[in-house]
């Protein structure tokens, strides 16, 4: 963000067409996620914190990208441009490296640990081995996935950003109501639910694949902020009101749950305490259930 870089102009929202206030609200949104993540208020401080060389290149560029199509946005009171991540994504941060489960009290300190009121004990119990949250060939062969490239291919994307930790993934909360709404179009027949192979078929339709347990507690640390009130939020924060879901789950963390069930890991909070709870792998899924998934490397 040196003296070649754009700034950003004073535009006076009012006098912007409605879609194109709508979007320069949403654009200074994401702006605001930079500044949060970096402490500061403006541009001028943030720049101050690149000559420092505190700011993460991709949160520069970012940046200056943002202020450049604002920029445009106001003195042509047209929508110039769209943004490269696609909507509702965030970059999931500080995902956690541990190879065996941490205490309880780590993840219920309000303060620096993952803020759980309550965790089933039982399976997230301290010590446990991260590698018994794995998402398997056999797993996936149990709910009808029969293409072996198919299954290959989903377990080395998994593979391939677990093992990638210099890059920060992008996240988002997927909604499957889309997904049954076009099934029921191509079949009036077929059920107002998805089984779980056909929700990994959504996602990956959609250019994503199922998180992981460290990606859901990574989301659920910094990102998940279920019934909290608008006007505690930043703008930032605003920007992805829908990561409130109260229910998010992680299709990739499966594993052999108390009674020999296969289960998977995700985010519930029931009566305003938060918890990490079981879902059943392989059941099916209505409209209201949602899963955290992250952009798969080849998708842009």
């Amino acid at each position: 963000m040196h003296e070649a870089h754009p700034q950003t102009v004073g535009i006076r929202l009012e006098n912007l067409k409605p879609e194109v206030r709508s979007y320069v609200q949403k654009l200074r949104a994401s702006l605001q996620v930079i500044y949060d993540r970096y402490e500061v208020a403006n541009r001028d401080e943030l720049a101050a914190k690149v000559r420092k060389g505190i700011v993460k290149q991709r949160d520069t560029d970012r940046a200056v990208e943002l202020m450049r199509v604002i920029n445009d946005c106001g003195r042509k009171n047209e929508i110039v441009s769209r943004e490269t991540e696609k909507s509702g994504e965030v970059y999931l941060e500080d995902i956690p490296t541990f190879t065996n489960l941490p205490s309880e009290a780590v993840f219920m300190d309000k303060g620096n640990g993952y803020k759980f009121d309550r965790i089933q004990a039982q399976e997230y119990r301290e010590g446990r081995n991260i590698k018994d949250f794995l998402l398997t060939d056999k797993d996936l062969q149990d709910i009808g996935l029969d293409d072996p490239q198919k299954r290959q291919e989903l377990l080395e994307e998994i593979s391939r950003g677990t093992a990638d930790r210099e890059t920060e993934p992008l996240a988002k909360v997927f909604n499957i109501s889309e997904a049954i709404a076009k099934k029921i179009q191509e079949d009036p027949r077929h059920p107002v639910f998805l089984t779980t192979k056909e929700v990994i078929e959504a996602i990956d339709e959609a250019g994503y694949r199922p998180a992981t347990l460290q990606e859901l507690l990574a989301f659920g640390k910094h990102l998940w902020k279920p019934y909290v009130e608008a006007e505690t939020l930043s703008e930032g924060e605003k920007l992805h009101q829908h990561l409130d879901a109260t229910d998010i789950v992680a299709l990739a963390s499966v594993f052999t749950a108390y009674g020999g069930k296969r289960s998977v890991a995700f985010l519930s909070c029931l009566a305003g305490l938060r918890g990490m709870r079981l879902y059943e792998f392989n059941d099916f899924s209505g409209s209201g259930t949602h899963f955290l998934v992250i952009r798969k490397s080849d998708h842009d």
